[in-house]
């Protein structure tokens, strides 16, 4: 796929949600092909996401592990850049940028037909290594043996079930926390989860524990992403 037939760019603005990771805004923009790398430098350059009235993400799931995954319907298609800017301040300090080594981790699919939809991953020069990109083929996903195997899977065992096929591409933000100069998982993410009963005593007991780590230990190294994030693309 030539990553010069980019039409739209999805810029994403990263922030730390109670020190978890979370898209706050998203904007979607048409370009011309062969122009989505001067599109998104541009905004690099301006230091935001292009646009008046940048909209928050509609993240169907309430769960924190989940606040990272991007979602494209059916009436998304064709090749889309996506942009990403670090905006992780916790205290007043930014503690998310992009590792030197990349800014992404293309995590295997094992797929018996070797598809690799997550193209030219890069990453921008300006506002401190916080702006990376890359590039998807909605239609090459939508047309690949994989989706094909997905279809005849989920149209053999649920037939009814056609609004909810998707497909769903792995990856990881592959940042460091500026203060540690080391990921942020280093250091253990504050927990959330609700509990009663004894379960909610260990939480109270953990949460103390977490309160005195917060202000000894970099503020829980910072702002944690998700271990896994997807792009789910509907088929």
């Amino acid at each position: 796929m030539d990553s010069r037939q980019v039409t739209k760019i999805s810029y994403f603005e990263i922030i730390g949600e109670n020190y978890r990771a979370a898209y706050s805004n998203r904007y979607d923009e048409p370009v011309q092909a062969g122009t989505y790398q001067n599109k998104i430098q541009d905004a690099v350059n301006n230091g935001k996401l292009p646009g008046d009235f940048p909209a928050k993400p509609d993240v169907p799931s309430k769960h924190p592990d989940r606040f990272l995954d991007i979602y494209e319907s059916k009436t998304s298609a064709g090749v889309s850049a996506y942009a990403f800017r670090l905006n992780g301040v916790v205290d007043g300090r930014q503690r998310l940028r992009f590792a030197d080594s990349g800014p992404f981790i293309k995590l295997p699919m094992n797929s018996s037909t070797h598809e690799d939809f997550l193209t030219d991953l890069r990453p921008y020069i300006g506002e401190d290594g916080r702006w990376a990109s890359f590039v998807c083929d909605l239609d090459a996903v939508r047309s690949s043996e994989l989706a094909k195997r997905i279809q005849s899977i989920a149209e053999r065992e649920d037939p009814e079930r056609r609004h909810a096929r998707f497909l769903t591409i792995p990856f990881c933000l592959n940042v460091v926390d500026p203060e540690l100069d080391a990921a942020p998982w280093v250091v253990p993410a504050e927990e959330d989860e609700e509990m009663e009963g004894d379960d909610r005593l260990r939480h109270e007991a953990k949460a103390r524990f977490s309160a005195r780590l917060r202000r000894e230990i970099f503020t829980h190294g910072g702002v944690h992403p998700s271990a896994a994030s997807f792009l789910s693309v509907e088929l």
